[in-house]
């Protein structure tokens, strides 16, 4: 089996002050947005992680700068499910504005990945986002950061709007390892037509090639 190694020290604090909401759609109602707002946490990340001294970015404006397809994004009039993103939404909305920001990081999806994935990108210090898929349905992007020692929480960077008013260490929801490994593994009829299955999206800086 594979060793693992966990990051040295996890802040739940430190992490929890990139956290961007998904907004609400109506009254107690979650928009659908939680995958641009993934995507504008990761962006924000990584600017920090390279001293780049630009302004955050907002899930509106990562939303809002792509103009994604309708087999990428769901339509916002489709009731229920309208403003959903697609792994292969995610993966075109974060490298478009990877390119916009110069930020020489590209994502891919992984599909059907292994657990053992999570924790090698995560040693290699690359970023990751989940999906999960609920037993009443829907499904739900968020962040993977940190799997604490023998494996029994998961630490998420998740845009739920119901975390806004909490302070930052509670921005960074910590869920038990075997709960969020039946959410990510989950399949339902829906995911099993679209080939959805232990969903990733894995952002990680680009090769240099030298000659």
């Amino acid at each position: 089996m594979m060793k693992t190694r966990q990051r040295k020290s996890f802040k739940r604090s430190a992490w929890g002050r990139f956290y961007q909401s998904q907004g609400w759609a109506r009254a107690r109602t979650s928009s659908n947005h939680c995958g641009p707002a993934s995507i504008a946490m990761v962006l924000n990340l990584i600017q920090k992680k390279g001293n780049q001294k630009k302004d955050a970015l907002s899930m509106q404006q990562v939303k809002d700068g792509v103009r994604l397809h309708a087999w990428e994004r769901i339509p916002e009039w489709v009731p229920g499910i309208g403003g959903a993103t697609a792994p292969w939404g995610m993966v075109r909305l974060f490298n478009h504005w990877s390119k916009q920001l110069k930020l020489g990081w590209s994502a891919e999806r992984i599909s059907h990945a292994i657990p053992e994935l999570i924790f090698e990108q995560l040693e290699q210090g690359n970023q990751l986002s989940a999906l999960r898929l609920w037993e009443n349905s829907g499904a739900h992007w968020s962040n993977l950061l940190h799997v604490s020692p023998r494996r029994r929480t998961v630490y998420l960077l998740d845009p739920d709007p119901a975390l806004e008013r909490t302070p930052n260490e509670k921005k960074v929801r910590a869920v038990p390892w075997q709960e969020f490994l039946a959410d990510w593994g989950r399949q339902p009829w829906w995911a099993r037509l679209l080939g959805l299955k232990n969903e990733l999206i894995l952002y990680r800086q680009e090769k240099v090639h030298t000659p």
